[in-house]
């Protein structure tokens, strides 16, 4: 796969992420959030394996080594993932970490998902 073609699966991913989050609102049955959930739920999921496989192939994608005109952040897939994939992807995040391919903001935003949203916590480092 290409860089162009790259940067558009990343691009649609990232807009499917919102695409049946952005439809519930207050006034919306609560039938309609389930099937909506549902759906968003098949698409997470369908993305976190697509995002995994990309990973695998290609490592981390990042905008700077894309030059996409478009980028969505593939930490945003992450950030919804479904538990059956919470594993395997902390191997990949560490990995992609430790590699220097991701970022430590956007390693500690996917994990804080992973451990069930508690609240990321910072610690500020003064440069003396």
């Amino acid at each position: 796969m290409d860089n162009e073609k790259l940067c558009s699966i990343l691009e649609e991913m990232v807009t499917g992420d919102q695409k049946y989050r952005s439809k519930v609102d207050n006034e919306t049955s609560k039938y309609m959030k389930d099937s909506l959930m549902t759906l968003q739920k098949d698409l997470d999921y369908e993305n976190s394996k697509l995002l995994i496989e990309i990973i695998d192939n290609r490592g981390w994608p990042k905008k700077e080594n894309l030059n996409c005109k478009n980028f969505g952040s593939p930490m945003l897939i992450f950030r919804h993932a479904p538990k059956e994939f919470f594993e395997e992807i902390l191997k990949i995040i560490d990995k992609e970490l430790d590699e220097g391919r991701l970022d430590g903001l956007s390693h500690a935003f996917i994990k804080d998902h992973l451990n069930g949203r508690p609240g990321l916590s910072f610690q500020i480092i003064e440069d003396k």
